[in-house]
Formats: structure tokens, C-alpha cells, sequence
């Protein structure tokens, strides 16, 4: 099963870039009405928290 990638979206000054975040995950685990991973396991957290956390890279 091929795992998708997962990106970040930002939008600076009306301008909306699209970029890796280097993280993937299982098809059936992406939650697309919130944009998390479903799972109590120690991966699925620590991927929910990366994806929390805002970040200046890239910018």
C-alpha cells in the first residue's frame, strides 16, 4: 500500500505555496475533516503534534 504524503499550505501576503513536510502516513489513517492522523499509538501522536506545532520554515 503506497503511504501519501503530507503537505503544509501557507499563505503569505495573499501568496499560497504548497511543501513538503517530510512526514507520511497510511491512506486509511488521514482524517480529512481535521487533518490528523486517527490512532492513539506513540506515532500517531508524535505526527499530530508535529503538525500542530506552527513553524517558520520555508518562509
Amino acid at each position: 500500500m503506497a503511504l501519501l504524503t503530507i503537505y503544509m499550505r501557507i499563505t503569505v501576503d495573499g501568496k499560497r505555496s504548497k511543501i513538503t513536510t517530510g512526514r507520511s502516513c497510511e491512506p486509511e489513517k488521514w482524517i480529512v475533516a481535521t487533518d490528523w492522523i486517527n490512532g492513539k499509538r506513540k506515532d500517531a501522536k508524535s505526527l499530530n503534534a508535529y503538525l500542530n506545532q506552527p513553524t517558520n520554515e520555508g518562509l
